[in-house]
């Protein structure tokens, strides 16, 4: 499965930042857009976890961005201009 190659993240509806898939190191999880805009949410928040912060991705996560979102206690995803729930996606993939 190919990953996600752009991800915004906004904060209380204000865009905070906005990450894209580097080709390059694809082989690399930091190279993941979500695993890129995560660290850069975090870093501008001072927090671990943001669950206030609303992503926006054009295609769905894979299994390892899917767990970094759940880690970061993202409660909102929009995928293609929709909602996404991730709470079922981990455990359906590994099955």
């Amino acid at each position: 499965m190919e990953c996600v190659c752009n991800v915004s993240v906004y904060h209380h509806g204000k865009l905070l930042c906005s990450t894209r898939h580097n080709n390059k190191a694809s082989n690399a999880i930091v190279s993941h857009a979500v695993v890129q805009a995560l660290h850069e949410s975090r870093k501008l928040l001072h927090g671990y976890h943001i669950p206030e912060c609303e992503i926006h991705t054009s295609q769905m996560p894979c299994i390892m961005c899917t767990a970094a979102l759940r880690q970061a206690d993202i409660n909102h995803i929009i995928y293609n201009h929709h909602p996404l729930d991730i709470s079922h996606l981990i455990f359906e993939t590994i099955k």
